[in-house]
């Protein structure tokens, strides 16, 4: 998750070099990757989540 982010910040900070945009693609590339950690954090909950719900359909409250 921590990849993600820090991805989009050293290429958002090259590219923002290489084409003289800044500080635009920094902090496009910095919000796609906090969306992809964020993505991926919800995915993980989802299936961390997923086997204590299914604990509790096994019989009554």
């Amino acid at each position: 998750m921590g990849a993600a982010v820090g991805i989009g910040i050293g290429l958002g900070y090259y590219l923002d070099r290489k084409l003289g945009t800044a500080p635009w693609l920094l902090l496009f590339l910095s919000v796609c990757g906090l969306a992809a950690a964020g993505r991926a954090l919800a995915r993980l909950i989802r299936r961390l989540q997923k086997p204590l719900d299914d604990e509790g359909k096994g019989g009554p409250g």
